[in-house]
């Protein structure tokens, strides 16, 4: 019976730290993502600690990670790293003509691809949803 009960509270605690890491959105955020060839423009609308970011990005696949506070690099253990601590955590890669963002966390989305013809597009991200912008 001890054993039993020791087994619901290990398998309680699975549960709960599964919901933890979930991709429900809890702080509303959202900006303006402009990409140009090999650039990546940011502009905050709410929820960021940031007011614009410009990065360069290459078209090979490589993340570079972004949350609240701003852009956080490339190397990949971030994203282990901040995703306690991140109110959104976001990764942004390139490959020809497409852009692909990453919801880790803080989203109700989990990939997005954006074709980007030439290495141009516009979009507007925020926690529930990526759309294309004008």
């Amino acid at each position: 019976m001890r054993l039993l009960f020791l087994f619901s509270l290990v398998l309680l605690n699975l549960i709960t730290d599964q919901k933890e890491i979930s991709h429900e959105s809890s702080d509303p955020f959202a900006f303006r993502l402009i990409s140009t060839p090999n650039n990546i423009d940011l502009q905050s609308e709410s929820g960021c600690n940031w007011l614009s970011l410009h990065f360069s990005i290459r078209q090979n696949g490589n993340q570079i990670f972004v949350n609240e506070t701003g852009m956080l690099g490339s190397n990949p253990n971030i994203k282990t790293t901040q995703l306690e601590t991140s109110a959104f955590l976001l990764g942004i890669s390139a490959k020809t003509d497409t852009l692909i963002i990453t919801g880790y966390k803080g989203t109700m989305w989990r990939e997005y691809k954006a074709a980007c013809p030439n290495g141009f597009c516009a979009l507007e991200v925020d926690e529930n949803a990526i759309s294309p912008s004008n």
